[in-house]
């Protein structure tokens, strides 16, 4: 038989090159899937050159439907509306000044004039209307259109308040600009609220105030009333100027809502700074008018014509020629009960500055309840002119409730295209017109080492000190702190001279794989002086102990879509673009870790905005500026309304420094074991990680439960005789190098309890050796927190010498125990 040898060193070649490839392959697929691994877990796309912004020139257009119930054609009527501006402007559709905004009426083609009052960029900018015809019993539509294309601004106070030769004041008490309330007529009589020595004053502001002279209250939230104490007058102040009360006749129209017309007490709803001219209601609930003081007697009044918690429209004109003053109440005129004016009228007032409300004249004034709609008249109305101020100067007409309708896209343009470059942004012009601080909250000098959130500041044996933080920590946490005697964790300060429109920002991250989640806020302050902070507690936020005396409004947050890493810096978009103006003045970046453990730092590298001008550019950063930047409200509190700028060289200022540890999270509580009848001493882990007891456990548990240093534990009976010790050094040995899972604990059996005697009580407490240093410095990456009780915020108390009293040990009859803490908050 012959048997044929087959090739077999061929195939054998065949086959190692066969392995050595798929290994080669193998090798570089199991490569890529690490690198795609490696991105995904760092969160790492590839750079991303270039991203087009697109610029195309939209216009919107959105319906407007009101229903003023009127019962009369109204022509050129003012009406103010609420436009949400800010979201406008962050979603792209509206230019940053509101400059492209317009109205139509009903034809889509006749435009209305109109007038923005309030602040351009906030979710309720006030505008105002001249709507040229309103017919009666029906609906009224308008439309308004609004673009991003940027355009000059047609806003214009003079066409939509169109000269009227008679009325020299027109105001509504609501949202005021500071302390300022704008004069709606041509006369620019602008006023002023005193009596309130705050700066800024809270929007829809509330007040109702008993003192010693009475009360007041004015402004606006209808029906809603405070109760005050010991608060000065506050009072609305017209300057004379321009108010020519010194002819023949003129008017006062206002709404009030007395809180109780029949106090027992004079309230002036107008008096002069001469006083000369008075409006008020005397102690019965009589309206009355001096058109001059001079004599006493010169006065009208009518009987009890206004009632309480409701809206009443009073007009009152005065005619020194017929020697005439007539009421008007509710549009109706009223007979005057007592008509001294045409025996004691001899001359005309040399009018002051007009106050209402309430006055500085040292007199019992203050009114109690609302006023609105104030308007003022150098002629004297007839009772058809009464009759349609009552209809159509109220507050419910001219601020009517407004239907928006869906919004339309009416065209597309196109503009060019702003290009945002991650790898040339230096090449994008820096405008001294933004300033941002950078003082980082990390790390705090030692006297601001107390941390609200978590764990501890520590400073361990390197060259960086970190606040060191649960790894499992799932809220937002700060990056940026203000300097004050408690350290607030409100932000960095920051200051813009115009308006802008925040969208990318540029982070220079050590491990970003730590980070979940990041976010961006802005803050606007509202500052106020510190003799008023008991006053108006619940008016206005509370400020930090000791300083700094302000507190922030958020105007706007972000979260952040990641673009790419470029140059070691991580580029982020805003998914919210922000807009921020001259009113902003607080800036704060937040995190949340992913839980993973190891040390993260964060600082902001640079930041990109884009200007009115749709143009990209980038803040002047604090620690680029030669001296620090003064912001708004200098001259309350120079030195806490500077922005510090982070001196050179000083490596606290420079980043945002964390660790994220494990914790040994241990509670040391005292048991009876039902099985063995024993008292035991359990070390408990209630934390999420486990715990090695090591040399720096048992330090924490030595020196750290309480203030002095733990040499042992003690039962004693009612005459203090010691029937157990453990020391301190036993129970190291019986623990030291254990590990406790979480859930899991080290029980020590101390005394058996068949040993104590029934129906009685003892005393546990814990012998104390000289005082221990609470400030921990240590180079472990962990945080250690053991708490000797239930109760951690509970503190044991001297008793028995040198011996803290814990707890008191109840022995039932039965035999079962109980523990009462004894120990002092």
């Amino acid at each position: 038989m012959v048997i044929k040898q087959g090739k077999s060193e061929p195939n054998l070649k065949y086959i190692l090159i066969i392995v050595v490839l798929s290994i080669i392959v193998g090798g570089i697929v199991i490569w890529n899937y690490l690198i795609v691994l490696r991105e995904k877990e760092l969160q790492i796309k590839k750079p991303q050159e270039k991203e087009i912004i697109k610029l195309e020139g939209r216009l919107y257009r959105k319906k407007i439907t009101f229903d003023l119930k009127n019962t009369e054609t109204l022509k050129n009527f003012q009406i103010s509306l609420k436009l949400d501006t800010l979201s406008l402007i962050r979603e792209g559709k509206l230019s940053l000044d509101c400059g492209n905004i317009r109205f139509t009426d009903s034809d889509k083609e006749t435009e209305i004039p109109y007038w923005i009052k309030g602040k351009c960029g906030e979710n309720n900018t006030e505008i105002w209307l001249r709507v040229p015809e309103i017919l009666p019993n029906s609906k009224k539509t308008i439309y308004v259109y609004y673009g991003n294309e940027a355009k000059p601004s047609t806003s214009n106070f003079d066409e939509v308040f169109k000269t009227n030769n008679f009325l020299l004041g027109w105001y509504y008490f609501s949202e005021l600009d500071k302390l300022k309330v704008t004069d709606l007529s041509m006369s620019k009589n602008n006023g002023k609220i005193f009596g309130l020595d705050y700066e800024l004053v809270p929007s829809k502001m509330t007040l109702d105030c008993e003192n010693e002279n009475g009360c007041f209250v004015f402004l606006d939230n209808w029906g809603k009333e405070w109760e005050w104490t010991d608060i000065p007058d506050a009072y609305f102040e017209i300057p004379s100027e321009k108010l020519n009360f010194n002819k023949l006749q003129g008017s006062i129209e206002m709404w009030v809502k007395p809180k109780n017309a029949r106090s027992g007490k004079y309230q002036r709803l107008v008096v002069d700074s001469n006083w000369e001219i008075e409006l008020g209601i005397n102690p019965n609930g009589d309206l009355y008018f001096y058109p001059a003081q001079a004599p006493k007697d010169n006065y009208n009044m009518i009987n009890n014509p206004l009632k309480n918690d409701e809206w009443n429209h009073i007009i009152v004109t005065w005619n020194f020629e017929n020697k005439e003053v007539i009421f008007y109440i509710n549009g109706e005129k009223k007979k005057n009960d007592v008509e001294n004016v045409p025996r004691y009228w001899k001359e005309m007032a040399k009018i002051g500055n007009l106050q209402i409300g309430g006055t500085n004249l040292g007199i019992e004034s203050a009114f109690v309840g609302y006023i609105d709609g104030v308007r003022i008249y150098n002629k004297a109305l007839d009772s058809k002119e009464a009759k349609m101020a009552y209809k159509y100067n109220r507050r419910n007409i001219r601020y009517p409730t407004i239907s928006f309708g869906a919004e339309e896209l009416i065209s597309v343009g196109k503009l060019k295209d702003t290009v945002f470059d991650s790898s040339i942004v230096e090449n994008i012009p820096m405008t001294d017109k933004i300033k941002i601080g950078t003082c980082y909250a990390t790390p705090l000098h030692i006297g601001y080492s107390y941390y609200p959130s978590e764990g501890k500041y520590i400073n361990p044996s390197t060259k960086e000190a970190f606040f060191l933080i649960h790894r499992l920590k799932d809220e937002d946490l700060p990056i940026f702190g203000v300097p004050s005697h408690f350290f607030p964790y409100e932000g960095a300060f920051v200051k813009f001279e115009d308006a802008f429109l925040l969208s990318y920002i540029g982070l220079e991250i050590n491990n970003p794989k730590l980070i979940k989640d990041l976010k961006i806020e802005f803050k606007k302050v509202k500052s106020y002086e510190p003799g008023i902070i008991e006053r108006w507690g619940e008016l206005i936020p509370t400020a930090y102990a000791c300083g700094p005396y302000y507190s922030y409004k958020t105007v706007g947050d972000s979260e952040f879509s990641f673009i790419g890493e470029k140059n070691g810096i991580y580029w982020y978009k805003l998914k919210n673009p922000i807009f921020v103006d001259q009113e902003v003045t607080m800036m704060q970046l937040y995190y949340k870790p992913t839980g993973e453990e190891g040390m993260l730092s964060i600082r902001v590298n640079d930041m990109v905005f884009i200007d009115r001008n749709k143009k990209l550019v980038r803040p002047t950063f604090s620690k680029d500026s030669k001296k620090p930047i003064e912001t708004e409200g200098a001259d309350f509190f120079s030195e806490m309304y500077v922005l510090p700028y982070c001196p050179p060289g000083e490596k606290y200022f420079e980043k945002y420094l964390a660790y994220f540890a494990k914790e040994e999270k241990g509670f040391i509580i005292f048991k009876q074991n039902l099985d063995t009848q024993k008292l035991e001493l359990s070390f408990e882990n209630r934390g999420k990680d486990q715990i090695i007891i090591d040399h720096q456990s048992i330090w924490n548990i030595e020196t750290q439960l309480i203030k002095w240093r733990v040499k042992d534990i003690k039962i004693r009976d009612l005459n203090d005789n010691i029937i157990y010790k453990l020391s301190m050094d036993e129970i190291k040995n019986q623990i030291f190098g254990k590990k406790i899972d979480p859930g899991g604990a080290i029980k020590i059996p101390l005394i058996s309890l068949k040993d104590l005697q029934k129906n009685t009580f003892y005393h546990i407490t814990i012998g104390t050796g000289e005082e221990s240093k609470l400030e921990e410095v240590t180079n472990q990456k962990r945080i250690i927190k053991w708490v000797l009780g239930d109760s951690p915020y509970y503190y044991p108390r001297y008793r028995f010498n040198n011996d803290l009293y814990l707890y008191r040990l109840n022995v039932a009859q039965d035999g079962s125990i109980s523990f009462e803490e004894v120990r002092s908050k």
